[in-house]
Formats: C-alpha cells, structure tokens, sequence
C-alpha cells in the first residue's frame, strides 16, 4: 500500500471533518512535527487515538527538523494508527485546527522534540568515539 495516498490537502482534510461529523464519528487530531518516529513513539500514538474512530495527523514546523516536511508527512502517514495527514504552515495550525473541530487535539510536539535532540545526541556520541 502507498501509504501517500494518506496525505491530504488542507481543503480535502476539512471537507473530511465535516463528513465524519455528519456520520457521528469521533476524531482525534494529532499536532506535532513527526520528525523522528521510533517505537516508542508509534506506540504512545496508537495509545492516544484508541477511543477514537479516525486518526488526523497534522504535520507542522518545529525549530530544527531533519526532514522536510513531505518527507515528515510520509513518515506519520506510514503509522498504522494514522488514518490521514496534513501538512501545514506552524502560522496556518490554528485556524485549520479550529475548523476541522476534532473531538480531541493531542500534541505530540514536545515528544518529537526530545526525541530529535536525543538521536542528535547519540550520533554525535558516536562521532566522537
């Protein structure tokens, strides 16, 4: 499966929302830069979206990524408790979040934060050696 196929346009992601709200079904809205994704990471993700029918990641900005975020949108759109991704400008997360009115908003991006500085740290650990 291409998991590409997961990744929305703002527009087609808001027109999602309403449909989903129309059916009764509860969303959860994931915020965060999904810049480094580890098992730990995948787990507390599934963990987070279980109560709920379907699964938005919305894929943003932080202060020092190591991937663009396509390549971000592609790795949280490879997640099995990803239903669907968007990517946006940190300025646009807001006003999207507020339209799409999810049942709940979980951030994830203090998580993705320690989790990058962490493996900075360990490659240069191991440059070092």
């Amino acid at each position: 499966m291409d998991t590409r196929t997961k990744i929305l346009t703002p527009e087609q992601a808001l027109e999602l929302g309403e449909r989903l709200r129309n059916q009764g079904r509860r969303v959860a809205a994931l915020a965060g830069t999904f810049d480094v994704l580890l098992a730990e990471t995948a787990g507390r993700i599934a963990g987070a979206v279980a109560g709920y029918d379907v699964a938005i990641a919305v894929v943003g900005d932080g202060a020092d990524e190591l991937l663009p975020r396509s390549a971000r949108a592609e790795l949280a759109a490879g997640l099995r408790a990803i239903d669907w991704v968007v990517a946006l400008d940190n300025d646009a997360h807001k006003a999207f979040l507020d339209r799409l009115a999810p049942d709940a908003i979980v951030s994830e991006t203090g998580s993705h934060t320690a989790a990058t500085a962490g493996l900075i740290a360990h490659v240069q650990r191991r440059q070092s050696n």
